[in-house]
């Protein structure tokens, strides 16, 4: 069986040229020729003032496209995230389920009416307990002064007590109990008859 050798650092572009690859060959010879192009009809005419800025010019942009690298990018590769860094929003929302995706919130009309409508809905339900909590001190003292007692209450109040329940009241003993239930307030009924 034949053996191949197989390539193991593929990221790294040939070099062709000295320590140049053939992409920054390209970049260098198209820039160089625009700079020399320049250089020839700006010259003839025109003193180093004028012709020197555009040539320098051209020159320092494609040797920042053909060698620059910031933190390890590529100087067009970094001028294009900064666009799409510009262009995008800059509001992202991280999805639990797909969490080794970014979504980018694009802000639209609808998103904002959307979000005010949850915001209104909000304010309204925090407005609407505010008064219910103001409303309960009210409220308990209708609920007390309308209790009408039960029929057991009532029954313990019409029947008179037993001598031994007002011994046991009177004997000032604290170990002894009462028959009676305790006193509610009502409300005056008035009689059909």
């Amino acid at each position: 069986m034949l053996q191949y050798k197989i390539p193991q650092n593929v990221e790294v572009e040939d070099k062709i040229v000295g320590p140049l690859t053939m992409k920054q060959l390209i970049i260098c010879a198209v820039g160089g020729g625009i700079a020399y192009v320049l250089f020839l009809a700006l010259s003839k005419t025109y003193f180093i003032e004028i012709w020197l800025p555009p040539v320098g010019l051209v020159s320092i942009i494609t040797l920042a496209i053909a060698f620059l690298q910031i933190r390890g990018i590529k100087f067009t590769k970094w001028i294009f995230l900064m666009i799409e860094a510009m262009v995008n929003p800059n509001k992202r929302i991280w999805d639990k389920d797909e969490s080794t995706m970014l979504i980018y919130a694009v802000p639209t009309a609808r998103l904002e009416a959307e979000e005010k409508k949850r915001e209104q809905k909000e304010q309204a339900a925090s407005e609407e307990k505010m008064q219910e909590k103001a409303l309960m001190p009210q409220l308990d003292e209708l609920t007390k002064a309308l209790h009408f007692p039960s029929p057991t209450e009532q029954k313990a109040q019409d029947i008179p007590s037993s001598p031994i329940a007002k011994n046991n009241q009177t004997s000032g003993d604290p170990n002894t109990t009462t028959n009676q239930a305790p006193v509610r307030p009502t409300i005056a009924r008035k009689s059909s008859t």
